[in-house]
């Protein structure tokens, strides 16, 4: 029995080592990362820019130019995905890609807008209103200090943000 001891423990730290791994490999994920009003997979709302960075398992390329609030993106070519940083902190996270990322409800980018009034119809924070940058349609989901909100292009789906009710529509300066 003492033979099989050294095995199993080592069988056991790789199962750890490799659970790790997968965790912290969020690339590829993120087409099945859930896109909630806490977080997008790995990342969440709150978290530092290293943190943020580190959950994605990839470096980021910094888009804005504001002293006090920046944008970065993920350099993956198929798996287009913005984060929006204010006071070092993530506010919010954009996804305009069908391949990244999917609501709790089953929500992605392309969905129509009587699908997303079926799913979320029926809770009491979905609102309806118009973006504040180019008047087209926008709903949003969530009642706390969090919010997702889905916006529509041609009665589709062409961005899903999640991030802070008071920066959900902040800019990104170019």
């Amino acid at each position: 029995m003492s033979v099989f001891k050294p095995a199993l423990k080592f069988s056991i730290a790789l199962s750890l080592v490799t659970a790790s791994f997968f965790v912290q490999a969020q690339p590829s994920n993120l087409a099945e990362a859930t896109i909630s009003t806490t977080g997008f997979g790995n990342l969440k709302i709150g978290m530092s820019l290293e943190e943020a960075q580190k959950a994605l398992g990839e470096p980021l390329k910094k888009l804005g130019t504001a002293a006090d609030a920046a944008c970065f993106l993920t350099p993956t070519s198929n798996e287009r995905l913005v984060l929006r940083v204010r006071g070092g902190k993530l506010v919010s996270v954009d996804t305009s890609s069908e391949q990244v990322g999917v609501t709790r409800s089953g929500i992605r980018v392309g969905e129509t807008l009587e699908k997303v009034r079926s799913v979320y119809g029926k809770d009491n924070s979905f609102k309806e209103s118009k973006s504040p940058f180019d008047q087209r349609p926008v709903t949003t989901v969530g009642a706390g200090a969090n919010q997702v909100a889905l916006a529509f292009t041609n009665g589709k789906v062409d961005l899903i943000r999640l991030g802070t009710s008071s920066e959900l529509w902040g800019r990104c300066e170019p």
